[in-house]
């Protein structure tokens, strides 16, 4: 009788488990899809969900850095493949002024995800604002080059970095050797760029290049 108690606690305890991790893993669909509420939801069915965890984290990165920091260690600590929490956490470290850590959770986020066109998004702005505009354009290149989707995101950036004395050098490299998605950049340089001088430059540039115009 002992055994055969043990036996059904066992099997209760999994089917448990099964309907905890499966309600869990709908309200986190759900969260995905914008439903705030269901971020809790999903938490209160399973607490360590690490995709939860990260939800969770995303909402309150700004407001208590601090517990968004525990949920996204819990997070990695689960799947610490997770790209999403490993870049909200190079956004915090980056944040709480520990550069050389958030460098390095960015870039490993890139490595283990190098075809992601939003994670290349991502990391290019990350890049950005720590002030790296060479690996910033580096990883924008790397999305458009994926999906050129991305352009309707990343070309409003690209336009201003080239109309910017200061930062049309860091776009040199593409200009002299132009990627598959350039002439789709070039195309919304000429409907939005605020003066003509932008595409004259541009030109310019591109007329220096070893590589043979197409």
């Amino acid at each position: 009788k002992i055994l055969l108690i043990l036996s059904l606690g066992a099997i209760l305890f999994i089917m448990w488990r099964i309907l905890t991790i499966g309600i869990s893993e709908y309200y986190v669909a759900k969260a995905l899809e914008g439903d705030i509420a269901a971020v809790q939801a999903a938490l209160s069915w399973n607490a360590s969900h690490p995709k939860a965890q990260y939800l969770q984290a995303r909402q309150i990165l700004e407001s208590d850095p601090t517990q968004a920091e525990k949920l996204l260690r819990a997070s990695l600590l689960s799947d610490p493949t997770n790209i999403d929490a490993l870049q909200a956490m190079a956004t915090l470290q980056l944040a709480a002024e520990n550069k050389q850590v958030a460098d390095k959770l960015m870039a490993e986020s890139t490595r283990l995800a190098p075809a992601n066109k939003f994670a290349r998004t991502q990391a290019g702005l990350y890049w950005a604002r720590s002030g790296q505009i060479d690996l910033a354009v580096a990883e924008w290149d790397a999305a458009l080059t994926t999906s050129t989707n991305q352009g309707k995101e990343i070309f409003p950036i690209l336009l201003r970095l080239a109309q910017s004395d200061e930062t049309v050098m860091f776009l040199e490299p593409l200009i002299k050797k132009p990627p598959v998605w350039w002439p789709d950049f070039i195309k919304y340089m000429v409907k939005n760029a605020e003066s003509l001088d932008t595409l004259v430059h541009i030109a310019a540039l591109r007329m220096k290049s070893n590589v043979p115009l197409s």
